[in-house]
């Protein structure tokens, strides 16, 4: 009796050890499922951390290789800029030259207008002493016709005089008769008179 006792003892703990192996393993196998699938989550978690930092690499790189051409552009138009402002200091230096030059112009065009002006002045002058040379020569030429008719009546004899003068003229525009209502013309012995005019002769 003792005997069976025992032996249903042995085997009810044996069989609780057989459940609670039992329930370890499963346990066992439960967290290992869970570990194996936080494993193959952590797994693919780092892949795809792995595949990020790659792929941030590649930017990074692409972005280096970006900054780099910038920054070889950035000193090409530095140095182009350098140009441009020498280029600028040069059209400056050659724009004060032609401001320079301009002011001159402009100072040999109010030079110019000036004596233009003076010119214009000297022309109007000639023409007037032309004028007065022509109107001179004129009266010169008259004169000299005067003069001529004058010696012409000199050599003929002719002379002029008025009834009530008292001297004979050689010409008839003598101031001194040249207003009578009538002057007479012949020799001075057809004159009577004895003495020529002290104005005209």
């Amino acid at each position: 009796m003792e005997n069976e006792v025992s032996n249903v003892s042995k085997k009810t703990i044996i069989y609780v050890i057989v459940g609670v192996l039992l329930c370890v393993i499963a346990i066992l196998g439960v967290l290992m499922a869970v570990a194996f699938g936080k494993t193959n989550s952590m797994v693919k978690k780092n892949q795809e951390y792995a595949k990020q930092v790659r792929e941030l690499e590649k930017a990074v790189t692409e972005k280096e290789k970006t900054m780099e051409e910038k920054e070889s552009s950035i000193a090409e138009l530095t140095k182009k800029n350098e140009e441009l402002n020498q280029t600028i200091a040069g059209y400056e230096t050659q724009l004060a030259s032609v401001e320079e030059l301009n002011n001159k112009i402009n100072e040999l065009m109010n030079s110019y207008n000036e004596l233009l002006g003076e010119h214009e002045k000297s022309k109007a002058e000639v023409e007037s002493l032309k004028a007065q040379v022509e109107t001179l020569t004129a009266e010169k030429e008259e004169l000299s016709k005067k003069m001529k008719n004058m010696e012409s009546d000199i050599a003929e004899g002719i002379v002029y005089w008025v009834e009530d003068g008292n001297a004979y003229h050689s010409s008839p525009k003598c101031p001194m008769i040249s207003g009578a209502s009538e002057i007479k013309s012949g020799t001075i012995a057809a004159s009577g008179k004895n003495a020529a005019c002290i104005f005209c002769g």
